[in-house]
């Protein structure tokens, strides 16, 4: 097991949601109209999947969508084969 999937194997049920909304490049405010849970709640979400990535919060937050992005695809290949981008938001 690599260190991405080590780290993707700690997130929660609706973290693994909101990394991948957030790997699809929706906002916050997107992902919470989605998911049907106040913005906030996204927030705090993305801010634990931050810690658990880097141990810090929310220090550089393009570089941060960034590696989630990288940690979800590596490890949902599949629906990355599939994924029809017009349609996501």
């Amino acid at each position: 097991m690599n260190a991405s999937q080590t780290i993707y194997q700690t997130f929660t049920k609706r973290e693994k949601e909101i990394a991948k909304y957030i790997s699809y490049g929706l906002n916050i405010e997107e992902i919470a109209k989605k998911l049907c849970i106040a913005p906030t709640t996204v927030a705090t979400h993305r801010n634990n999947i931050y810690t658990k990535l880097f141990h810090i919060t929310n220090k550089d937050e393009k570089c941060s969508k960034s590696l989630i992005s990288l940690v979800y695809w590596k490890n949902n290949l599949e629906e990355l084969k599939m994924l029809d981008i017009e349609n996501i938001r």
